[in-house]
């Protein structure tokens, strides 16, 4: 507000100087030229006398019109009118060649003016014949002055209110409208499109005006061509007397004016009231200046450069032929108009339309902004809403809840890791420092400190796999693993683990039988996908129970190469298959058995970073766990 106020005074005490600097300058201007129009009349009483000062108030009479702010009068030296448009000399107008401001009585006007009251100048000069001459001049009064700048002053609060609208915009939502790549993008299509219509309308004014100009000294020349010829059938009659037809029903706004006089200047025929100064009698077609005062009936600013065309005749008589452009004038202020609704129109539209996408994309952008936050506060359930559409917003809300949806199973399969790690370590760690408390309690003998000892090193054994698996497992699901992928003959590796499981398997009661095609290659890391081969094997060993028949398997199947692993233990529940993939996941039939439950989940990362696909299947009884990757032709040796 105190912003605005001070505005206020900026504008109000600027417009007031400006306001004195305009009426000074003003009554300057206009006293300058009633000044140098007594000066043209003095002139012409000198070149021609009483007479000539006559002639020119009679033809300015003659051409009077009631928009005139201008009346003059002559008188002889008895205080007769002569001539002028005053119906009197005016009370109180002085002959003296002063400019001075001048009240009088307004029935001596020629004709009722609109408006009156405004103030009069007035300036008058006494002739050495002892007639006498005044102008009296209407100016713009200081009422009129004041009411313009209260306009301007009422259009400098409105641009105040709008800056100050603007300003307050960029403190709300509008403003975040308006910095849409939506309202931008509408705004250089904008530019755009004016730059285009503008050049297109452009070029359609200059050509439209180029047409009317053509055609008009075209008709200018055939006209001059068509009295030519009438001139040298019937002589100067000839001409006349077409001419009189053409003048009987003549228009001011759209006529061809013309003048035929003779070898002296004196008028023979034709309209116009007098030949101007500039035209030229040569045949060529030229824009002259033609005054209001030679056009008959001519309307206020009417005067102008006119295309025409002038000729001298053998007896010396002269032909001028002007063609009044006022009908070109409207034309071309039409194509203007319609320049400008075009541009008003396009610019318009394409704004609207840019504020309609601009809310729509906004709106889409506000409901992820929502679902954002709400997240961050806590409810990891929330999701972005879907409208149905099926546009790029449909599918990025639908990649950012896909996102999202992963994220939440990362955060809760975290929370069931930490929960696993914390009861898996817990009795490792509490036999550690139970055995620790039972040897310090008193001394024992060697052998039971080396027996507690070597308990304590399987313990901590124990703990170092739980992390060298979660850090495996880790690795592979980053990408950040020991050692380069390259070609690799899984025939050879499943061929060589396969013959160290069979004597381990054999050991405790279980078989191993191996059916492995050679020359099968992939292409992988060879100490992760041992690792692979060597999980699934003991997970076949720990809960396939004595007795259990175990088969690894390499072959060929089209573009694969598949691997697989089999047994004729209990298996798992179709349910649970793809539960188990998960870490520290360990079905209730195998609580008993040793383990971290980390063995499948290592087993499903390393098949992603592969891109292999992995399986678990039931194999009645039993289970099979199969791999599939993309084939590779093995290195030459």
């Amino acid at each position: 507000m105190q912003h605005a106020l001070l505005y206020l005074l900026i504008a109000g005490g600027g417009l007031a100087v400006v306001y004195w600097a305009y009426s000074f300058f003003f009554d300057a201007q206009e006293k300058t030229k009633l000044r140098h129009d007594l000066a043209s009349f003095l002139e012409t009483y000198n070149a021609k006398g009483k007479e000539g000062i006559e002639a020119l108030l009679d033809a300015r009479e003659s051409t009077a019109n009631t928009d005139r702010d201008r009346f003059l009068i002559y008188v002889d030296e008895f205080g007769k009118r002569v001539a002028g448009d005053l119906k009197e000399w005016p009370a109180g107008a002085r002959a003296d060649n002063q400019v001075e401001n001048i009240q009088f009585d307004f029935d001596i006007l020629p004709y009722v003016l609109e408006d009156h009251d405004g103030d009069w100048l007035s300036i008058g000069t006494t002739f050495v014949d002892g007639s006498q001459l005044v102008m009296v001049q209407r100016v713009q009064s200081a009422e009129d002055r004041q009411e313009i700048f209260f306009d301007i002053f009422l259009a400098s609060i409105a641009g105040l209110m709008l800056m100050l609208g603007w300003r307050a915009i960029h403190r709300t939502k509008m403003n975040r409208l308006l910095r849409t790549s939506a309202i931008r993008l509408s705004l250089r299509y904008t530019l755009f499109y004016i730059l285009i219509a503008g050049g297109g309308l452009a070029v359609l004014y200059w050509t439209t005006s180029r047409y009317v100009d053509v055609q008009i000294r075209a008709g200018l020349q055939q006209h001059l061509t068509a009295l030519q010829k009438k001139y040298d059938a019937d002589g100067a009659a000839g001409i006349k007397k077409t001419l009189d037809v053409s003048d009987s029903d003549a228009a001011a706004d759209n006529h061809r004016f013309t003048l035929y006089i003779d070898s002296s200047g004196n008028r023979i025929a034709g309209d116009l009231k007098g030949w101007p100064a500039n035209a030229q009698t040569d045949g060529q077609v030229t824009n002259i200046w033609v005054e209001d005062d030679f056009i008959p009936n001519a309307p206020e600013d009417h005067d102008g450069y006119w295309p025409s065309v002038a000729t001298i005749f053998d007896d010396g008589s002269r032909l001028l032929i002007v063609q009044s452009v006022k009908s070109a004038e409207e034309l071309q202020d039409f194509i203007v108009g319609i320049l400008i609704s075009t541009l008003t129109t396009i610019i318009a539209l394409t704004l609207l339309l840019g504020w309609r996408l601009g809310r729509q994309l906004l709106a889409r952008v506000d409901q992820v902004n929502v679902t954002a936050g709400r997240i961050l506060d806590g409810c990891l359930d929330k999701r972005i809403p879907i409208t149905g559409a099926g546009d790029e917003f449909d599918e990025l809300a639908n990649k950012l809840n896909a996102m999202l949806d992963h994220i939440n199973r990362l955060i809760h399969g975290m929370r069931q890791v930490t929960d696993n790690v914390a009861h898996d370590l817990r009795r490792p760690l509490t036999r550690i420092r139970s055995r620790l408390d039972f040897v310090l309690r008193e001394p024992r003998d060697s052998m039971a400190y080396r027996e507690s000892l070597e308990q304590t090193q399987k313990d901590i054994e124990d703990v170092l796999k739980t992390f060298n698996a979660l850090l495996e497992i880790a690795q592979a699901e980053a990408g950040h693993f020991r050692g380069e992928l390259g070609p690799l003959d899984i025939s050879a590796l499943a061929t060589e683990l396969g013959e160290m499981y069979a004597d381990f398997l054999a050991e405790h009661g279980q078989a191993l039988s191996l059916a492995i095609d050679a020359g099968l290659c992939v292409y992988g890391n060879r100490q992760l996908l041992a690792q692979v081969i060597s999980n699934l094997i003991e997970n076949a060993h720990k809960h396939a129970g004595a007795g259990a028949r175990v088969e690894l398997r390499v072959w060929r199947d089209g573009n694969e190469i598949a691997l697989a692993v089999s047994d004729n233990g209990p298996g798992i529940p179709e349910d649970k298959r793809q539960y188990v993939l998960q870490r520290y996941t360990r079905l209730d039939a195998a609580r008993s058995t040793t383990g971290n439950g980390l063995g499948l989940s290592l087993v499903n990362a390393v098949a992603r970073l592969h891109a292999a696909g992995l399986s678990l299947e039931g194999s009645a009884p039993g289970l099979t766990v199969s791999l599939r990757f993309p084939s590779r032709k093995c290195p030459s040796r």
